[in-house]
């Protein structure tokens, strides 16, 4: 016959989808709630630690996060970086290929210069962004930034200041300076090339020791011109093999040394 105390129990037990007389899916949502964050902060720390050592011990490093340079950051500056830099505030590495975001970057050493036989090792090859961008050696890409500077441009240099030791490409910013020689194009208020110049400038004040190409401005000065200058005012203090076209044209090596609207010299 069995206890009918036992067949009521069971006719008052829990139904199907019920845990404990609770809808089961308020007892997930209730665990989730409880466990679910606990858990997948280990899971972050356990996958950090583990591309941390991995980073350490690999030629290279898919990822760099820098906190306070080489005092604190995931990889030593000598591992290359080849994927994603972020630089929260500034990294140091001695090369870094990808994308390179944040506030300070460094391909190269941030305490003291090295030689130019150990500088051309030191490179950022890809997209740097940031508020300082600064690499010894050579940058093949964009560096974008609103101080940047490198060693040798292949690309772009994009910012307020933009210096470069040589540059292939082009000089686009308030400020842009070639140390070295210069082929290509520079955009911004003032460009200025110490030595060689081949391509153009465009500014509002343009200047460079040797110039190859065309100057475009208020003002234009060059110790030689090959070229075409074309502005309000234009200067050549040394030698004119070209055109000038301004309001005042001047030829410091000729008996006309202040010629208006048109000069030329062959």
């Amino acid at each position: 016959m069995g206890c009918p105390w036992l067949a009521e129990d069971r006719r008052q037990g829990p139904r199907r989808g019920e845990y404990g007389g609770v809808p089961s899916r308020q007892v997930q949502l209730h665990t989730g709630n409880k466990r679910g964050k606990p858990f997948a902060a280990s899971v972050l720390a356990v996958l950090f630690l583990a591309l941390s050592a991995l980073s350490a011990c690999a030629a290279v490093s898919p990822l760099q996060i820098g906190v306070w340079g080489e005092e604190c950051q995931l990889v030593s500056p000598d591992t290359p970086v080849i994927g994603l830099r972020l630089n929260l505030p500034f990294s140091e590495n001695d090369a870094v290929t990808g994308f390179d975001l944040g506030l300070v970057s460094f391909a190269g050493p941030f305490d003291a210069p090295r030689s130019d036989e150990v500088a051309k090792d030191l490179s950022l090859n890809g997209i740097s962004l940031g508020l300082v961008a600064w690499t010894y050696g050579d940058v093949n890409g964009l560096q974008a930034a609103v101080f940047g500077f490198a060693g040798h441009v292949h690309g772009i240099q994009a910012g307020c200041i933009d210096l470069g030791g040589d540059v292939s490409g082009v000089q686009f910013g308030l400020y842009n300076l070639c140390f070295g020689p210069l082929h290509g194009l520079q955009l911004g208020a003032f460009n200025g090339g110490i030595q060689s110049v081949r391509g153009g400038q465009t500014g509002l004040f343009n200047a460079a020791v040797a110039l190859h190409g065309l100057q475009v401005g208020l003002f234009n000065g060059a110790d030689d011109a090959r070229g075409l200058q074309l502005g309000i005012v234009n200067l050549v203090w040394k030698s004119l093999r070209g055109v000038q076209i301004g309001l005042l044209n001047f030829d410091t090596s000729s008996s006309w040394s202040c010629l208006p609207l048109l000069r030329v010299s062959l």
